[in-house]
């Protein structure tokens, strides 16, 4: 595999943490929508979701979106904010909507995101086992009430909210009761089944929106980790190599490493603001070498590798 000549790269590692607070940006892992109108249908693969109430037909039809993320973070580090960025992609018109506030509770059983994808308004009968309305796993393992019930198959209390308009970013910011569970999810991964998106009036007609799916092309949802880790030991500067693969056009990010540390590659865009973001590339150690590889498409970044034990 033909490489361009190694350069030399001034790195900063870091063993535990860095003082102040750092962001990791985390993808959605699975998504899909319980849409009422379609009870037994899965919309698993859709690139954005229902949820809210429609209000047409005569009936309000519900839908509530289920999606979770898988909570990776550098070891020994402590939450304090989070928050939750998804793209509204449809709304009704503003004459005829109803806007409402949205939010996100924590989800206490397991589901299963399935594969269906279909045109407007979405989705196609669930196949053996994939998440619907009607059913947690279709056909027969119900939900204690359709769509989900809360405080049994979801928290009753909030763990994020947001007042939803029309279209474009929508922003929840997590509470103290979605910290604690972040918390919680965080150190018992097990118990991590994701969240609930809902519309906190179902009752109320044209609350009904689409949100950006995992699969949407330009804009998934992420969710974004502000923590902070212990006291850090002073920096030790070193020398690390760096050298692009010309095949995939990726950077090679060398540095030494020990076994047993856990390192994580952070990049900005100006060393002045100092916004330093953990990437999700995961470094592999062969030979007390820690190698992690990286797309560069800015014109200019700087990266750097955290060790934690």
């Amino acid at each position: 595999m033909p490489k361009s000549p190694p350069l030399a790269a001034a790195f900063l590692l870091t063993f535990a943490s860095l003082s102040g607070a750092e962001t990791t940006e985390l993808s959605v892992t699975r998504d899909t929508s319980l849409f009422e109108l379609d009870p037994t249908f899965n919309l698993g693969t859709q690139r954005d979701l229902p949820a809210g109430t429609l209000g047409e037909m005569g009936e309000n039809l519900r839908s509530r979106i289920l999606f979770q993320v898988d909570l990776t973070l550098p070891d020994k580090t402590e939450i304090i904010a989070a928050r939750y960025r998804v793209k509204v992609t449809m709304a009704p018109p503003s004459e005829t909507r109803a806007n409402s506030t949205f939010a996100l509770h924590r989800f206490l059983t397991p589901w299963a995101e399935g594969e269906q994808r279909g045109d407007l308004p979405g989705g196609r009968r669930a196949t053996d086992g994939e998440s619907t309305w009607a059913a947690n796993s279709h056909p027969d393992a119900l939900w204690a009430t359709a769509g989900g019930e809360a405080g049994t198959d979801y928290a009753t209390e909030p763990s994020a909210t947001a007042r939803v308009s029309g279209t474009g970013e929508v922003i929840f910011q997590f509470n103290s009761v979605g910290l604690a569970d972040l918390r919680s999810m965080l150190t018992e991964p097990a118990a991590n089944h994701g969240w609930i998106l809902l519309t906190q009036d179902e009752d109320v007609s044209k609350t009904a929106r689409r949100f950006a799916a995992s699969e949407h092309r330009t804009t998934p949802p992420i969710l974004e980790i502000e923590h902070e880790g212990s006291s850090p030991n002073e920096p030790e500067p070193f020398i690390a190599s760096l050298e692009q693969d010309l095949d995939t056009r990726e950077w090679i990010i060398t540095a030494p490493a020990t076994q047993g540390q856990v390192y994580t590659l952070q990049c900005s865009s100006s060393l002045e603001l100092n916004d330093w973001k953990n990437q999700v590339n995961k470094g592999e150690i062969l030979a007390g070498v820690v190698r992690f590889r990286k797309m560069m498409n800015e014109s200019r970044q700087f990266v750097r590798i955290i060790a934690s034990r």
